[in-house]
């Protein structure tokens, strides 16, 4: 049911589900029945559960309704409307109440012509207490920033609550609109001093002209919307920060502007959005080209080592990317770094490598380190693919400049596990595979520096005379880039033939006997004869790069 005020015939009425129009209130007198009792200037009404709360203006009370026995009662005023104090509720005068709100279990109200705000219990047993104004007419003083029981008001037509509790007061004849701050204090929010007029929308508040401001109504976000009486408009506020690098944000202090950040650094931190992008405004990131991701912690590998051998051929997709950032370098000793789309390359760095990066540059001491690692695959399976494994590229970067650490020459070597890769050769005895890392400045794969240990064959003889392999290897390298498998066959027989051939370390040639078994003194020949042999065989390159 809706409830209203029939302003002009001083009647409250209410229209009921079924479309009737019926008085609650309005006639004579209390202690009896609403319908018969004499209202006059109903200027607010509220409901409190089963009881309708009135502002009888001109007969300067506030009165109750009972919806369940139809009694009405006075709650509020003495009859009179000459200011005399706080006093118990039925003994205080009041002038004029335009607007109503609870606040708290209390009765607020807006005593307009007293130039208050007060408060009361619900019951009306209780005394009226002033929390803003006065109560003198000083047309002419202009008090702010005060405690707002030392500041005065003139004529108050509504209050009203952001969802932090502040009140608001609109001056109706003062033709501004204050707050009220949860400390009791008092401030300009919108509108200038005794100035009525408008200048239209869409500025800041306080320079902004009202006329006659009333009906305020507050938003769950703390917008406030009210009437603009005089100018014939509906407006609204709506809270900002005048510095774009700042965010509204509700607080037990009410709406207040807190610094722009992106997740839980601020805006101008070095470390903001993961040191790769702009933090452009609240939880949002612009990242630098190459980053992606909320936070701009995504990398794309070739925007840190565009010379790596994945960004300089069209023969690998790159399946995976971390970037793992470490608050202390010295989370990077023994760290092992794993990939979540294949469990054939793991990586594990050594235990002094914080060492080793704190002697050449000292400042890695209170910077954090981003680790950039990728696993490649081949686009395509062909016979002549030099690289028969996936292929791993690792770079280390200084988190405050984005530069890329460079990594050689380490006294404990980076263990880089290939697990399970396979190859078919023509022979057992032309396997020659090893590991090898990519010269980014010569684009060419080498092997100096790298250590290769063969840990597991498994061969698998075919029908056409060729034999599978499942090669699992160990590879020990002093420095970082991106390393593979290497079938050594391939490159010789694409090196040029005036190439010296020593770069191509044919003494890394694996050779493996095959054997047959003799069974009742006969050689057993099958079509598809699969020999597993475990072999470990060491070889080593003892330079560093």
């Amino acid at each position: 049911e809706l409830y209203f005020s029939d302003y002009l015939h001083d009647r409250v009425r209410k229209i009921t589900s079924s479309g009737l129009v019926e008085t609650v209130a309005g006639g004579i007198g209390d202690k009896g029945l609403a319908v018969n009792a004499k209202i006059r200037g109903v200027s607010s009404i509220l409901l409190v559960d089963n009881d309708l709360y009135i502002s009888d203006a001109f007969n300067y009370r506030i009165r109750k309704i009972s919806l369940s026995t139809g009694i009405i009662d006075s709650i509020v005023g003495a009859y009179a409307s000459i200011y005399n104090g706080d006093n118990w509720a039925n003994q205080t005068n009041i002038n004029y109440v335009w607007d109503m709100r609870i606040q708290n279990g209390e009765l607020v109200f807006a005593d307009m012509n007293n130039n208050l705000i007060r408060k009361t219990s619900l019951s009306g047993k209780g005394k009226v207490t002033t929390i803003a104004g006065m109560g003198a007419n000083n047309a002419s003083i202009i008090i702010d920033n005060v405690k707002a029981t030392s500041a005065y008001l003139k004529n108050p037509g509504s209050v009203a609550f952001l969802p932090t509790g502040d009140m608001i007061i609109a001056e109706t004849e003062g033709h501004i609109i204050r707050k009220v701050d949860l400390n009791g204090n008092i401030s300009l929010i919108a509108g200038s001093f005794f100035q009525p007029g408008f200048n239209g929308d869409l500025s800041d508040s306080k320079n902004s002209l009202l006329y006659q401001p009333t009906g305020l109504s507050i938003l769950q976000d703390g917008r406030i919307i009210f009437s603009d009486f005089g100018n014939n408009r509906v407006r609204m506020l709506t809270p900002y920060c005048k510095d774009e690098k700042y965010y509204l944000t509700q607080s037990s202090q009410g709406i207040v502007c807190n610094i722009t950040s992106c997740y839980g650094l601020a805006y101008n931190d070095a470390k903001v959005c993961s040191g790769n992008g702009i933090c452009s405004s609240l939880n949002n990131c612009s990242c630098s080209s190459g980053y992606s991701g909320n936070d701009c912690s995504t990398a794309d590998i070739c925007s840190v080592l565009s010379s790596s051998y994945v960004c300089t051929t069209t023969s690998l997709n790159t399946t995976e990317t971390q970037v793992t950032t470490v608050q202390n370098v010295t989370q990077l000793d023994s760290k092992t770094i794993e990939f979540s789309s294949t469990s054939t390359v793991t990586v594990s760095l050594p235990s002094t490598i914080s060492q080793y990066l704190t002697s050449v540059d000292s400042t890695l001491k209170n910077d954090t380190v981003t680790v950039v690692s990728s696993v490649s695959s081949a686009s395509k399976v062909t016979e002549t693919s030099e690289v028969i494994s996936p292929v791993i590229s690792i770079v280390l970067v200084k988190s405050s400049s984005n530069q890329k650490i460079s990594v050689q020459n380490l006294e404990e070597p980076i263990s880089l596990y290939f697990n399970k890769v396979n190859m078919t050769v023509s022979n057992i005895e032309t396997l020659n595979v090893t590991c090898m890392y990519y010269d980014e400045s010569e684009k060419v794969w080498k092997s100096d520096g790298v250590e290769s240990e063969i840990t597991e064959i498994i061969l698998h003889n075919l029908a056409d005379g060729n034999v599978t392999l499942t090669i699992s290897l160990t590879c020990k390298t002093f420095h970082l880039t991106s390393f593979g498998i290497i079938d050594q066959n391939y490159k010789k027989a694409t090196t040029n033939s005036n190439t010296d051939d020593s770069t191509i370390l044919t003494d890394y040639t694996v050779l493996i006997g095959a054997i047959v078994g003799g069974v009742g003194g006969c050689c057993v020949i099958a079509t598809i004869i699969t020999l597993i042999i475990v072999v470990i065989i060491f070889v080593r390159r003892r330079g560093k790069k």
